[in-house]
């Protein structure tokens, strides 16, 4: 029985990769937790060997699946992993002790309930999407309740699917079948809504541009050609100028000057394309010193007058780096004559609550600009546009993505790419956006379903602790 249970954890893991991009099947990832389940409601696993089996599933997934990570730092590579498998080690014999000796349904819902709580608690930490979404990024049908809910509904109804199917397979309970159905029916009803959801249009109102310059993102390659990225900058703005946009937009790139101190290229370069531009690069902590001393991810917005309008300094930095990078207290949206514009730096647009907040501080379009150059042989960059689907849907805004060598594009409040880049090639991209003010829903949402979440599996542990003072419900299983 022991051989079986390490044969399902492997397995768990190989389904979880399976679905990774770029499978052409994602679903498959989906059906990665039915192995876990099936140990987990198997009376001859105690909880330590529950503990293993889900670190040996986590270091078939997250230790392959984060590998591109050791493209830009080995030791931020294993201290992701090991937070990662952090999840796995701890939810399943969690689980395992707020459901012992309760109904078949009970356990069911300690599953999603308790699901819902870790996916909470990771989404506060920056490799949160990595834990608990990527297996479950599918059809985009399925994204649509992150415009209510976040896109934390969708997972929790494949896990009481999971905990379902693989409880009737051990039990053959009715509580079981029940649940089988259940779930289906939601699943099979949030696929026709979001259908329709889909079927809605948006309006458009600015015309802009986005850069993807495709230059290399070696340092030393950079500090050999200052002056041809200087010419490059100019001739791709130019170039962009004869679509006749009202905004350009550059990704995020080392450029060779100090350009919130010493703004005359962008400025004079705005008056030449008689467009606004907004750029983003790495500004020193201090002027005249170099970065390796300090520096701050910044988007300047320079006006076609010729002048630095305003500009954003990132929030949030990349996780585990140790590099001197200072971060802004209180995230701001830039204003423009095109509304409030809220901008993600690099990796801002993983974080659900920046986007959040920026919309709650009147941001009508988002724009997210990174440059993941480094990682465009992985899978890393795609993913990296999927979080700008689900902060477009989740905020109900346009998101707009200027990346230095891919993905660039636009992605509407539905989650639709409307305009997609290519890896590793220069283009740019004539883009069409509108502004949107409504209110995004999805907080209140989430914030009810965590509410219930806690007070479920607080239910629970309280009867596990009434419990354990009984013999005769004290539970089998923990030894």
């Amino acid at each position: 029985m022991q051989r079986q249970h390490w044969l399902l954890s492997i397995l768990s893991g190989v389904l979880l990769l399976a679905g990774l991009h770029p499978s052409p099947w994602p679903w498959i990832s989906c059906l990665g937790f039915l192995p876990l389940f099936l140990i987990l409601f198997d009376d001859s696993c105690n909880s330590l060997r529950l503990g293993a089996c889900g670190l040996a599933t986590g270091l078939i997934y997250y230790g392959i699946g984060l590998s591109w990570i050791i493209y830009y730092d080995p030791r931020v590579y294993f201290l992701a992993v090991a937070a990662c498998l952090l999840f796995l080690v701890l939810y399943f014999p969690i689980l395992r002790f707020l459901m012992a000796n309760r109904s078949d349904f009970i356990k069911i819902l300690g599953a999603v309930f308790l699901w819902i709580l870790f996916h909470k608690i990771y989404a506060l930490s920056p490799i949160g999407p990595a834990v608990t979404e990527f297996p479950f990024y599918t059809s985009l049908p399925f994204f649509q309740p992150a415009s209510l809910t976040g896109f934390i509904l969708f997972p929790a109804l494949v896990i009481g699917l999971s905990a379902s199917a693989a409880l009737f397979t051990r039990t053959h309970s009715k509580s079981a079948a029940f649940g089988i159905s259940l779930f289906l029916l939601a699943l099979i009803s949030v696929f026709i809504w979001g259908k329709f959801e889909l079927k809605k249009s948006y309006p458009v109102s600015h015309h802009w541009a986005v850069i993807q310059h495709n230059l290399p993102v070696s340092g030393k390659w950079r500090l050999k050609h200052l002056d041809y990225i200087r010419t490059r900058y100019r001739e791709l703005a130019l170039k962009a100028a004869e679509g006749n946009p009202s905004m350009i937009i550059f990704p995020l790139y080392t450029f060779p000057d100090d350009i919130l101190r010493k703004p005359e290229f962008f400025t004079a370069l705005a008056k030449e394309t008689n467009a606004w531009i907004l750029v983003a690069t790495y500004i020193p902590q201090k002027a005249d010193e170099p970065l390796t001393r300090g520096y701050f991810y910044t988007a300047l917005l320079y006006s076609p007058e010729g002048k630095l309008a305003d500009y954003y300094q990132a929030v949030q930095g990349p996780p585990f780096r140790k590099i001197p990078e200072h971060n802004q207290k209180e995230y701001k949206t830039l204003s423009s004559p095109f509304g409030k514009l809220g901008i993600l730096l690099c990796y801002e647009d993983c974080l659900p609550a920046i986007a959040h907040e920026a919309v709650q501080k009147g941001a009508e379009i988002l724009i997210a600009i990174s440059n993941p150059g480094q990682f465009t042989s992985t899978w890393m960059p795609y993913y990296h546009f999927i979080q700008d689907r689900l902060r477009a849907i989740e905020s109900e805004r346009y998101l707009v993505r200027a990346s230095a060598n891919g993905y660039s594009g636009v992605v509407d409040p539905k989650g639709r790419f409307i305009q997609k880049s290519r890896l590793n090639q220069e283009k740019i991209l004539q883009i069409n956006v509108g502004r949107i003010q409504s209110e995004p829903r999805s907080k209140l949402c989430s914030n009810l379903l965590l509410l219930v979440a806690i007070l479920f599996c607080a239910w629970l542990l309280l009867r596990s602790d009434k419990n354990a003072d009984c013999p005769k419900c004290r539970p089998r299983d923990l030894r």
